[in-house]
């Protein structure tokens, strides 16, 4: 479900499937986090990740292993 123009918020939330959620997140709550993508995407929680979790992976590839669950 790839958007290449937006309406509008709607559209911008619609093209998520998938959020991964800071159980650790200063600036964000997690239960913020899970309040607004509950019902919109499959929500996984990172244990132990700051708001900016993507130094939890070497690569791309390994975000996307631990998103799928694999």
């Amino acid at each position: 479900n790839l958007h290449l123009f937006f309406k509008g918020k709607k559209d911008i939330i619609d093209c998520y499937d998938t959020a991964i959620v800071s159980c650790n997140d200063r600036i964000i709550p997690e239960k913020n986090q899970i309040n607004f993508w509950e019902g919109r995407a499959k929500i996984i929680r990172c244990q132990n990740a700051p708001h900016f979790i993507f130094y939890n992976w070497e690569s791309w590839e390994d975000l996307l292993k631990y998103a799928s669950g694999n």
